[in-house]
Formats: structure tokens, C-alpha cells, sequence
């Protein structure tokens, strides 16, 4: 298995605006506005793309123009729910969100593990680092008692762990030269 950056590259067009919907975020230097999570942005056109998404920073939302959902919301819309869109159907409004966030979550866990292997690791430390990731891909296709069963485990634990094992090769690269 080798994975590299495409395999978290957001692909809007294949999504039905599900960052735009799931979080919550209040006004600050980020955001123009207060949003409650689950509610769509008011930005939020009815074909699920941004009203503003050019201008993003000028209108206040340099949050959003910041965020990377780093692919799970194409992998949700797609092949968790079959690219229909929560307009659509409702009644799986409240499902995607959280397969939304929850699977958010594992990408971020397997792209901090492909990110770990740009250090010079030790055999060891690279042979944990494939296994942890081989704990963050399914067997076979993606599903939703999947995702959750790997959030309620211990990867995300373990993962953090061996993460902050490898603190060393950041602290040897700030050591002052002489």
C-alpha cells in the first residue's frame, strides 16, 4: 500500500457541501459569522458549492479557505452514500454529518502516518508505522460501522502514541549549529 498525497486531496465537485454543514464555527478573524454544527452555511448553494468560494478570504471566511477535509467528504458522498446529497434524502442528513467528521478523522490519522514516513525512521519505527496504517484501511470497501468501529478502538491512541515516539527526529533537526 502507498499512498501519497492525491489519495487526500479534497475533491469538492464529488461532495455535497458537507464542511459547509457539519461544523460549527463562531465569528472571528476566521469567520464573518457564528454557524451552529448541522446547519448549513448560508453561503451554501442548493447544487452544494460555495456562493463565495473565490473570494473566500475577502468575505471573512479565511477559516474555510484554510480547511481541508482531506478527502473525506467526496469519500462520504460517494461511496458511503451512493453521491446523493442530504437535500435529497433527508432522512440521512444526521447520519452523513457524523460519517463526515468521524471519517475526517481517519484520513487525518493515515495522512499524519504517510506524512511520518518523510522522516529517516529506523526499520522498526517504519515497520509500526505501516502496521498502524494498515489499521486505517479497510479490508474492503469503506463503511460507516468501519469508520466508527476504528474511532471507538484503540488506532487513534496508538496512532497519537507512536506519533509522539518520533518526537526525536523534530527535536535532532532544531538543535542549534555550531
Amino acid at each position: 500500500m502507498v499512498l501519497s498525497a492525491r489519495d487526500f486531496r479534497a475533491d469538492c465537485a464529488n461532495c455535497v457541501g458537507l464542511c459547509c454543514v457539519a461544523f460549527a464555527f463562531d465569528s472571528s478573524d476566521d469567520f464573518a459569522i457564528d454557524k451552529p454544527a448541522d446547519v448549513p452555511c448560508p453561503n451554501l448553494r442548493d447544487d452544494y458549492l460555495c456562493s463565495i468560494h473565490e473570494s473566500l478570504e475577502e468575505e471573512g471566511f479565511g477559516g474555510c479557505a484554510r480547511y481541508d477535509c482531506l478527502g473525506a467528504g467526496q469519500l462520504v458522498t460517494q461511496e458511503l452514500f451512493e453521491g446523493r446529497g442530504w437535500r435529497e434524502n433527508p432522512a440521512q442528513f444526521a447520519p452523513m454529518m457524523q460519517t463526515f467528521r468521524n471519517a475526517r478523522e481517519v484520513q487525518s490519522l493515515r495522512a499524519m502516518l504517510v506524512s511520518a514516513g518523510r522522516f529517516p525512521l529506523s526499520k522498526a519505527e517504519n515497520e509500526k508505522r505501516l502496521g498502524l496504517l494498515a489499521e486505517c484501511e479497510p479490508d474492503g470497501d469503506w463503511s460507516r460501522a468501519w469508520i466508527d468501529g476504528i474511532l471507538a478502538g484503540t488506532v487513534p491512541r496508538r496512532v497519537k502514541n507512536f506519533l509522539t515516539s518520533l518526537r526525536h527526529h523534530i527535536e535532532r533537526g532544531r538543535r542549534p549549529l555550531r
